[in-house]
């Protein structure tokens, strides 16, 4: 069977690629994209669907009412930009085309202005087609996945109290356009964010002796951390442990050893039982490595558990399988790929509602995979030929998913 969607969704590329460049040129970063949901929900005028947005409502939800009796479909997009300044090359598409972004510091880094326009693309072929449709779709448009919760203050609200499946993609550029992959189980890391300070005697550099040194504590404690993953934690599971920032003292002042020296990290996990173990492990190395330094060094730790790992359902991955190989070839269908150590905040609709992420191709595919830039890259691009492929992916799950 071939998909009855791809013709229909090459017909729509040119306002989908249109949708795409709009989003591109006005990120918003942050907890909440209030001009991109409401440039969204305007695309939907003059169609017979609910729409909320706007005040009391979080993000964008358009319902689609199919003809006839079913279960209810959700299909997530992310919204948000990143804290990020775009690449000034004159080789990124965005600047030869003049859609870069048009506000300092945030960019589309991470494919988040594509997802979106796939998902009116989608929305768009399931309501033309709605007389066909068996039960509801709901299109998920969220606000603030990079850090802001935006996944669970949906499931929250309830939007996803009356819905049976839900779906969503992201880009990946170490795949080609035209190229689908997912995986049963976690597909997505859960991620906990840490933040250590060490306080205690300051002093002169002269005279260590009448100081506990908090920078060396600091140190110790980071290099001892490494042996957790190294050490105490099995081959067989994936752990990353990442120090990313310190702060202690000031470069000018070069003879005061600092009585504060801090570190900010995030931990990633793929299994409960190892996460709360890791959790247990990182306070014992923290409150025992300092006292190796020095017994007057005191260590108040910040450990914020966030995104649990985004988990495919088994018995929903089956479906697929029996879905995509319709129009899918064998050859660029992954239905058992890696793992990612990144993080998604979709993993808090998954913990309400059975379904699946999927990684969609956005690599043109002539091009050198090794040298393609990934996400939250300045110069991140996407081949927009993967928007109407995502919005033919989409509606075939939605009208051939089994019930």
């Amino acid at each position: 069977m071939k998909s009855t969607f791809a013709a229909a969704a090459k017909k729509l590329q040119p306002e989908l690629v249109e949708i795409r460049r709009h989003l591109h040129a006005h990120p918003e970063p942050g907890a909440n994209q209030p001009e991109s949901a409401a440039y969204l929900a305007g695309l939907f005028s003059g169609m017979d669907v609910e729409v909320k947005c706007g005040a009391n409502h979080i993000g964008l939800i358009v319902d689609i009412h199919g003809k006839y009796p079913g279960p209810t479909t959700a299909l997530r997009a992310d919204m948000d930009a990143l804290f990020m300044q775009e690449t000034d090359s004159r080789e990124h598409l965005p600047n030869i085309f003049g859609f870069s972004s048009k506000k300092g510091n945030a960019m589309h880094g991470c494919g988040h202005d594509a997802h979106s326009a796939i998902l009116f693309g989608a929305g768009k072929l399931i309501y033309e087609n709605r007389e066909k449709l068996k039960g509801n779709v709901r299109l998920l448009f969220q606000p603030g996945e990079e850090g802001h919760f935006g996944g669970r203050r949906m499931v929250e609200a309830g939007y996803l109290d009356d819905v049976d499946k839900v779906f969503a993609f992201h880009s990946y550029p170490h795949l080609k356009v035209g190229q689908v992959a997912y995986r049963k189980g976690g597909i997505c890391a859960a991620i906990d964010v840490v933040n250590v300070v060490v306080k205690g005697i300051g002093g002169h550099g002269a005279h260590q002796e009448s100081s506990s040194d908090q920078v060396l504590a600091v140190a110790r404690i980071i290099n001892d951390l490494q042996s957790v993953v190294s050490r105490r934690i099995s081959a067989l599971h994936q752990v990353v442990i990442s120090i990313c920032h310190i702060n202690a003292g000031s470069r000018t002042a070069y003879s005061v050893m600092p009585a504060s020296a801090e570190f900010t990290g995030s931990i990633r996990t793929f299994d409960r039982e190892i996460r709360r173990e890791v959790k247990q492990m990182f306070h014992d190395v923290c409150y025992s490595s300092v006292k190796t330094v020095h017994p007057e060094c005191k260590v108040e730790i910040s450990y914020e558990e966030k995104y649990p790992v985004t988990y495919n359902d088994p018995a929903v991955v089956e479906r697929l399988n029996g879905i995509l190989p319709a129009f899918i070839t064998a050859e660029n269908l992954f239905t058992d790929y890696r793992p990612l150590l990144v993080s998604e905040d979709f993993s808090y609709m998954l913990e309400r509602v059975p379904g699946a992420m999927m990684l969609l191709g956005v690599t043109n595919p002539d091009k050198d995979m090794d040298k393609i830039p990934f996400l939250h890259n300045p110069d991140f691009d996407i081949d927009e030929n993967a928007l109407w492929f995502g919005a033919q992916v989409f509606s075939n799950i939605v009208f051939n998913m089994p019930e």
